[in-house]
């Protein structure tokens, strides 16, 4: 209860550790919160646990330059540039998304987060041979999916998604621990697009775009979080502990009840947490918004969709 728990964000550190040694092994605890660092960062943090069990020394740490470039970048020209990109791009527009809110279930209605986990039938092999098929990542394949799935639920055109920049492809990046990633745009008018090819193309184009002029954030000056907020597109890969392998660890869950949502609809597309070579879609949302029956047919459709641009 002292370790899980909401933290104070204004009179506290964002990180609780605790080390407890028995008899027979060594117990890491730690709870931080995601201002604090991003999912990158913890197979990071995991590296440097072992490299300072071996005594090796760590490497060097460069989130606070990359920090004081990011400001340095704000009063840049580069800075203006990427912010007429993003408003002439998408500003001015009547943007589908997130489901239509569900009204007629208010009973069914929950407070707190509630979320949906999927196995999806195909694995690394099969993705790697869709990527090659369609010559996009397996990123864009994850957000194509998500707006072609709201058009079709919606019957709207204008169609919006939210997906995650991991941002570490500069040298800064390879050992830095912080958050570094960045929420960016991909906005697509479907009655201008004939074809999956083409939605492809058009999102590949988009995401290639938006991580060129990412030094301005777009959605942190035009969106308010749980209000207009578009759903977020996110791939998650090797979040799963695995640098501790060699310790031959063993997972000892922690029950926290406080299940608060990270926004109104999240889309997650997973790596399997046990190395199977194997992938799943979890759907998370906020329960005051969405019924679970309402969004488990909003999650079904996403699944088909995705089955079949990989599979064909």
């Amino acid at each position: 209860k002292d370790l899980v728990r909401p933290f104070n964000i204004f009179k506290e550190p964002l990180l609780r550790v605790r080390l407890f040694k028995s008899p027979r092994y060594i117990y890491l605890f730690f709870d931080v919160h995601h201002l604090s660092m991003d999912g990158s960062s913890l197979g990071i943090v995991l590296d440097d646990i072992i490299r300072a069990y071996r005594g090796e020394p760590l490497p060097r740490d460069y989130y606070c330059a990359y920090l004081a470039s990011e400001e340095k970048i704000r009063n840049s020209l580069q800075y203006q540039e990427d912010r007429d990109y993003f408003i002439s791009t998408y500003g001015g527009y009547n943007w589908r998304n997130i489901p239509e809110p569900d009204k007629d279930a208010k009973d069914e209605l929950l407070l707190e987060a509630d979320s949906r986990q999927i196995k999806l039938p195909f694995d690394e092999e099969d993705l790697a041979a869709a990527e090659k098929r369609l010559k996009v990542s397996r990123s864009v394949i994850a957000i194509a999916v998500a707006i072609q799935t709201l058009h079709e639920f919606s019957g709207d055109n204008d169609i919006m998604t939210n997906w995650i920049f991991n941002n570490r492809l500069g040298g800064y990046a390879s050992n830095s621990v912080g958050m570094l990633i960045k929420n960016l745009p991909v906005g697509v008018h479907m009655d201008k697009i004939k074809d999956m090819n083409a939605l492809f193309a058009e999102v590949k184009r988009q995401v290639t775009e938006g991580i060129a002029h990412s030094s301005y954030d777009y959605f942190a000056a035009n969106n308010n979080r749980f209000q207009n907020d578009p759903m977020e597109v996110n791939y998650q890969l090797n979040i799963n502990a695995d640098e501790l392998n060699e310790l031959q660890p063993f997972y000892l869950p922690l029950s926290n009840s406080f299940n608060a949502p990270g926004a109104r609809l999240e889309l997650e597309f997973l790596e399997n947490d046990n190395n199977s070579g194997c992938f799943e879609s979890e759907f998370e949302w906020a329960g005051n918004i969405f019924s679970r029956n309402y969004i488990v047919k909003f999650h079904n459709l996403y699944i088909e969709n995705f089955i079949k641009a990989v599979l064909g």
